[in-house]
């Protein structure tokens, strides 16, 4: 009874999340697909690993290809809602060549179980993947899946450092995007992706150690326990999180003044660019003025494009140049001006009678969350806190 329940745990929680995501169409599409596709592979995979550990021994014989298929399947599918997540608009049929080891290996699996007759398939699943004893003489296509049990491990370990490197990559560039176009990041950011794919780095190495040891090695009640909760948090996790995270590419695209190109939003030589020294000054004048002068961090919901606007040059230019002069993205130097206006406010006596709330607004913060995260970040104290010891009150 321990056994069956903790064996169930990980699909149970692939089931709910892919009820939910079935079911949820209020979202992108191909992200939507996405996770689908990924949280039915991780229902197949962990009914396979039922029927396993269970003792499903004449089930789990037809079972064996598309645990093969699955298990090589859930990373690049995850991989693949990055990709819809944060750099691509529209289908393309290249981002699913990362399946194709999981296809073949899976095809050629079931190829050579119905090459096998029924007594040697059966031989084969009760010595090789019940107790790993590949002694007995197989057939040609025996010998073609004992060699394919081998690989899967180095195949499996291959593909999954890729993708944690090329992903957190993405993660990373598509927040410096974030960061460089609106000034209000929240809700916008990969904050908590970027902190799930840390987390798939950890169970990555768990996975990898646990194709290495071979399922037989947790064919106890006890060794389950531990790796069963441990991917069933994962997958609640992955779920969760997924769920919460409604901004993606293509509502940056959509943003009415966004750039129609994905080849301009996604130039690989933007760091390429280097004002004049004249070109410099006279730009960081005009910025200056705006920001100091005209107040325009005051602006809720203030866009990078918004400014080149009032500059009258290149929303690119202008990003450039902030990286460039002020070493910050666009919204931390939005930010920046933003907590000055406010702290200038909690200090001044005029402004003693404002909430904190009315001063985040006044300050230019979309949300009063958003000011508070902002501001214990750069003075490591609430608001409310710094106005007691800082703040004057009007006579």
């Amino acid at each position: 009874m321990l056994k069956t329940t903790f064996t169930l745990l990980p699909l149970f929680v692939s089931l709910f999340w892919l009820l939910i995501f079935l079911i949820d169409r209020g979202r992108n599409k191909y992200v939507r697909l996405s996770l689908i596709s990924f949280f039915a592979v991780t229902s197949l995979l962990y009914f396979s690993h039922a029927l396993y550990f269970n003792y499903e021994f004449s089930t789990y014989l037809y079972f064996d290809s598309i645990y093969t298929f699955a298990n090589l399947a859930v990373y690049p599918l995850y991989f693949i809602y990055i990709i819809y997540l944060t750099r691509e608009v529209k289908f393309k049929s290249k981002y699913f060549w990362w399946l194709v080891p999981a296809l073949l290996m899976g095809v050629v699996s079931a190829a050579a179980y119905l090459s096998m007759d029924r007594q040697e398939a059966v031989n084969f699943v009760s010595e090789v993947l019940y107790s790993k004893d590949a002694n007995f003489n197989y057939s040609p296509a025996g010998t073609v899946r004992l060699f394919l049990q081998r690989l899967t491990p180095v195949v499996f370990s291959i593909q999954l450092i890729l993708i944690l490197l090329i992903g957190s990559r993405m993660l990373v560039r598509f927040d410096e995007k974030i960061r460089n176009y609106y000034s209000d990041t929240e809700g916008k950011e990969m904050v908590w992706t970027r902190r799930l794919f840390l987390l798939f780095a950890v169970f990555s190495l768990m996975s990898m150690i646990a194709n290495v040891l071979g399922r037989t090695y947790f064919l106890s009640s006890y060794a389950l326990i531990v790796p069963s909760v441990l991917f069933s948090l994962l997958l609640f996790s992955v779920g969760y999180i997924s769920y919460r995270q409604r901004f993606t590419v293509t509502d940056l695209m959509k943003d009415e003044n966004a750039p129609v190109f994905e080849e301009e939003l996604f130039s690989e030589s933007d760091h390429e660019f280097v004002y004049s020294v004249a070109q410099q000054a006279e730009m960081t004048r005009r910025l200056k003025d705006l920001l100091e002068e005209e107040k325009v961090f005051t602006r809720k919901e203030l866009r990078i494009i918004d400014i080149s606007r009032d500059l009258n040059t290149n929303r690119s230019y202008v990003s450039r140049l902030i990286n460039q002069v002020y070493q910050k993205s666009f919204s931390d130097l939005i930010n920046h001006y933003r907590l000055e206006e406010a702290r200038y406010m909690l200090k001044a006596p005029e402004y003693s009678l404002l909430s904190v709330s009315e001063i985040a607004s006044r300050a230019g913060f979309q949300s009063e969350s958003s000011f508070y995260r902002n501001f214990k970040k750069e003075t490591g104290m609430s608001p409310g806190d710094w106005r007691k010891v800082n703040g004057k009150i009007k006579a």
